[in-house]
């Protein structure tokens, strides 16, 4: 599939604002070989943190690490797709600074930096440890009611939280 025939059926999917979406999506794997940590927990802006993160920690457990979440669906893919808005990574790990090279020269490949990412999991056979759903909750998988982290996936979620501030306040309302 060509770059211009995928983008619009890439779009027609996403909606309106796809364009601008992807610009930000493929500089995350930039901003990842840039923390100063030696272990990281990448979250994107549209992730609402529920409760301590701490435990998710304990899953660090050595050199070239990532944790990170499967996706509900794999769609058509000949491999696992994971969904990179909660990354847990090491920072000397091969796997984040080839995720950072090609998204400088083989974005136009890839539908999303998770599709990319998931590429190179499969091609250089990283070892990953998966994330259980409740550290990257998709708010259409119900309410969220053990998650560590919501993480509100597409413009509806980010109008969501734009508008209500997220469902944290009304968790703790309830408690």
């Amino acid at each position: 599939m060509s770059f211009r025939s995928g983008n619009q059926q890439w779009a027609a999917s996403y909606g309106a604002n796809y364009q601008a979406a992807r610009e930000g999506w493929f500089r995350k794997p930039l901003a990842l070989v840039k923390s100063p940590f030696i272990t990281t927990l990448w979250c994107d802006l549209d992730c609402e943190i529920l409760k301590s993160i701490e435990p998710i920690f304990s899953l660090d457990k050595e050199d070239s690490y990532i944790a990170i979440a499967r996706e509900l669906s794999d769609g058509d893919s000949p491999y696992p797709i994971y969904n990179g808005g909660v990354i847990l990574y090491r920072r000397e790990t091969m796997l984040i600074q080839a995720f950072a090279e090609h998204a400088l020269c083989k974005a136009s490949e890839y539908w999303g930096d998770d599709r990319l990412l998931s590429h190179l999991i499969d091609t250089m056979k990283s070892r990953v440890e998966v994330l259980s759903p409740l550290c990257n909750w998709r708010i259409n998988q119900g309410v969220p009611v053990d998650a560590f982290i919501i993480h509100w996936v597409g413009e509806w979620g980010k109008k969501y939280i734009r508008t209500y501030g997220g469902l944290k306040s009304q968790i703790e309302k309830k408690s």
